[in-house]
Order: C-alpha cells, then sequence, then structure tokens
C-alpha cells in the first residue's frame, strides 16, 4: 500500500484535498490510502521518525511567512527518512519553487493555488495517478531488507523471500511465512502494511508478496504460493488484487 500524507495550514483546503485524493483512490481502486492530513507539517516529521514508511507521497503547503521554512524544513527531513518520498507542494507563491531545487528536495510536482479548484484537482488527480504507475513498477524491482524482532534479536530477511504475514491466533502477534522458515513474534499487520509498502493487504488478518504467489482462484477467495501454501482473499480486496498481479 502507498501512504498518503497531507499538510496544509487552512483547514478547508485540507479538507477539499482530502476529498479529492480520496475519492480519485476509491473510484480507481489504488491501494493507496491517506494515513496523516494536518495543519501541521511537524506532525508528519513525527510520524516518518516513529514509523519506518516507503514510498510515500507527500502533499505540503509551503506560504511566505514562518510556514515557508518549517514546510521546507520538513521536506527536507521527508527526503532524509524517505529517500523514495514523491513530494508535491501546493503554494500561491510561484517564486518559492526555486527554493525547493536549492534544498535538493526534488519535487514531483510544484501546483499553485491560484489556477483555481478545478485545475488544482487535475493536478492532484494527476499525481496521484503518476505515484501510483510508478509505485507499481518498483513492485517487482525491490530490494529492500524485512526486519522483524524475536526477543531481543533483531533479524532480517530479503523481502523477495517473505511469501506472507497472518495475524496469530495469540493477542499481538503475526505469523511470517518465508522461503525455509516460518516465525511468530510480537507486531500487527496494520503496522507492518505501513512500513513495507511493496506487501500487499489481501484480507484482514494477512499481507502477502504478490511476487511469490503461484495462482490465485477468484472464485474460491483463495491464493497460493510458490511453496504450496495457502490464504484467503477478501471479496473485497479481488479486484484490486488482480490489478496489482498483473503489472
Amino acid at each position: 500500500m502507498v501512504p498518503i500524507f497531507i499538510c496544509e495550514d487552512n483547514p478547508e483546503l485540507l479538507a477539499t484535498y482530502s476529498n479529492i485524493i480520496k475519492n480519485h483512490i476509491m473510484i480507481n481502486d489504488f491501494d493507496m490510502a491517506v494515513v496523516s492530513e494536518s495543519t501541521d507539517s511537524a506532525k508528519v516529521t513525527e510520524y516518518l521518525r516513529n514509523n519506518e514508511v516507503v514510498n510515500g507521497v507527500y502533499f505540503l503547503d509551503i506560504q511566505l511567512d514562518q510556514s515557508v521554512k518549517n514546510g521546507l524544513e520538513s521536506a527536507v527531513i521527508i527526503r532524509e527518512l524517505d529517500p523514495m518520498a514523491k513530494i508535491i507542494f501546493i503554494s500561491t507563491h510561484s517564486e518559492m519553487a526555486i527554493l525547493t531545487f536549492e534544498r535538493k528536495v526534488e519535487p514531483l510536482d510544484f501546483i499553485m493555488k491560484d489556477i483555481g479548484v478545478n485545475k488544482v484537482k487535475t493536478r492532484i488527480e494527476e499525481d496521484i495517478r503518476v505515484c501510483y504507475t510508478r509505485y507499481l513498477k518498483t513492485l517487482n524491482k525491490t530490494d529492500v531488507r524485512f526486519k522483524y524482532r524475536i526477543g531481543s534479536t533483531e533479524r532480517s530477511i530479503n523481502i523477495k523471500d517473505v511469501y506472507y504475514i497472518e495475524s496469530s491466533s495469540r493477542a499481538h502477534k503475526v505469523v511470517l511465512h518465508a522461503k525455509k522458515r516460518i516465525e511468530e513474534y510480537y507486531d500487527n499487520i496494520a503496522d507492518i502494511e505501513q512500513q513495507y509498502s511493496t506487501l500487499f493487504r489481501c484480507h484482514r488478518s494477512f499481507l502477502i508478496n504478490v511476487d511469490n504467489v503461484s495462482s490465485y482462484d477468484t472464485k474460491l477467495k483463495k491464493i497460493r504460493f510458490v511453496d504450496g501454501e495457502t490464504c484467503p482473499i477478501a471479496a473485497r480486496k479481488v479486484r484490486k488484487f488482480c490489478k496489482v498481479i498483473q503489472n
């Protein structure tokens, strides 16, 4: 799943941008979700410091007052914590664009608010589609390490070796199913989904690596992996799963 962050100091505009993004995601059935919407950019960076985020999409407001410094500084921090971040600035001041390059933030887009609500909506939707298309292209090119902790020992494996993770029958635990290993440890599906955007949430209790799916049956709502194991897929996830697996 691709996490999306929205920061806009005007509450009304924040709600407008959020609705545009959420509606576009829903209409296109993208595996994306708004995980944070705030009037304070510091809350975005605080979230990143407390959660491992990869391939996040960030809509950030820039103004001429003190929030300019905060917005740019937040963008710099975002780029450091999430190197693959897609950053979109929304501003009323075109002269601010040069500052984003001087700070080497590498924005995906710089949207001017004064072009009108409809054009802003179009640009936001275009950016969402670009981000999702690029995300799908990275799914088969990832060399991310999947990290987890058992007791005081931190372990990691190549995420390509992960088949799926399921919620354990034991409270606050999950079970990792991977190449040559099955291990149970303390964690939860929602947090893992936020940390590893290349994993797909096929069911409330299951996260899967689509690269290790050998077959699937949409009628039986079942997914089979290369090692022969199977897991269920929720009916509401079938359409989205088929889109992801075909890319």
